[in-house]
C-alpha cells in the first residue's frame, strides 16, 4: 500500500446547521436534506452552483422516488463531482442495497401489513439498489459508499472498492439508538472497515459519532455526541488493494477446510496406529 496526497479540510456535519462552504469537501449527514431529491431540482442546482464557485464538492444524503414509484435511499455528490452541472436524477449517486428490515422495507408485507399498525411505518417501501454500484465522484476523489449499517458487511464493502477508489464514506443517521453504545459499536465497525481494506473512512452522522478514520483504523479526528460541530481533518489516502479486498473472506474458509481435513487425516492414523499396538 502506497499513499496519496491527502484529502484537505473535509467538514462532517454533526446536526442540522450547514457549514459554510470554505471547505474543499462538505459532508453531510443522512437525511440532511428533508425532501425528495425529484421536488428540489431548483435548490440542488443553486447548492451545485454554490459548491463549483467555491470550488468544493458537497456529498449529502437524500430520499427520492422515481417515476414508478419506486423509493430510494440515496448519497449524491454536488458541485466539482466531474459533471457538468446538476441535473434530475444526479448522476454521481449510490442508492442503499442493504434495507433495515420493518424500518425500510416489509418482508411479506402484502400478508403483515393489514395485520397490525406497527408494519406500516412511513418510509418502510424502499426499493434496494444493486449489491456493487460504480463509486462517486467528489473533486477528482473516488468514493464508496455505504449507507447506516451497510457498513457492517465488509464483503458489500470490499466489492464496492476498486483500484481507483479513495476513500469509504459512510452516512448514518444513528439517533434513535440515544446515549446506548450503539453508535459507540458503529464507529468501531467503520474502523475495522478501514483496517480490512487499507482505506480511509469519512463517517458523518446527525448526532455523532462523526469521524475521520485513517486507513490503518487509527481515529484522526471525531466530534462529540449531540453537538452541532464542523469537523475539519486531512486525511491521507493510499493506492493500491490489500489481500482482504481482493480474497475477502476466501482464504479463512480455505484455511478453516483444510485444518478440518488435517484432522481427519491425523485422527484416522491415530486410529490406524491403535488398532496395530492392540494386534501386537
Amino acid at each position: 500500500m502506497a499513499t496519496k496526497p491527502a484529502l484537505a479540510y473535509p467538514a462532517d456535519v454533526s446536526g442540522h446547521d450547514a457549514p459554510e462552504l470554505g471547505c474543499r469537501y462538505c459532508y453531510l449527514a443522512g437525511g440532511a436534506i428533508p425532501a425528495l431529491e425529484r421536488d428540489l431540482p431548483d435548490f440542488l442546482s443553486r447548492l451545485d452552483s454554490a459548491a463549483i464557485n467555491n470550488d468544493t464538492a458537497v456529498v449529502a444524503g437524500v430520499l427520492d422516488q422515481n417515476e414508478k414509484g419506486q423509493f430510494y435511499n440515496n448519497v449524491i455528490t454536488l458541485g466539482e463531482n466531474g459533471e457538468a452541472g446538476y441535473s434530475y436524477p444526479s448522476p454521481q449517486s449510490y442508492s442503499k442495497h442493504h434495507l433495515l428490515v420493518f424500518g425500510e422495507f416489509v418482508p411479506f408485507e402484502d400478508l403483515l401489513r393489514p395485520l397490525a399498525p406497527l408494519f406500516n411505518l412511513p418510509m418502510s417501501s424502499f426499493s434496494r439498489g444493486e449489491y456493487t454500484q460504480p463509486n462517486i465522484d467528489a473533486k477528482g476523489y473516488q468514493l464508496a459508499p455505504a449507507i447506516c449499517y451497510e457498513i457492517a458487511f465488509s464483503d458489500q464493502v470490499r466489492q464496492s472498492l476498486t483500484p481507483d477508489s479513495d476513500f469509504i464514506l459512510t452516512l448514518s443517521n444513528d439517533t434513535w439508538f440515544g446515549r446506548s453504545i450503539g453508535p459507540h459499536q458503529h464507529l468501531e465497525i467503520a474502523r475495522m472497515r478501514a483496517l480490512e481494506n487499507g482505506k480511509p473512512v469519512l463517517r458523518s452522522t446527525n448526532t455523532g459519532l462523526t469521524a475521520a478514520i485513517g486507513y490503518k483504523g487509527d481515529i484522526i479526528a471525531t466530534v462529540p455526541q449531540f453537538e452541532t460541530v464542523v469537523l475539519r481533518a486531512d486525511v491521507p489516502t493510499t493506492v493500491g488493494q490489500t489481500p482482504y479486498t481482493l480474497f475477502g473472506d476466501w482464504p479463512l474458509y480455505g484455511w478453516v477446510v483444510l485444518s478440518g481435513l488435517v484432522l481427519i487425516v491425523l485422527g484416522r492414523s491415530q486410529k490406524l496406529s491403535s488398532s496395530s499396538k492392540s494386534q501386537l
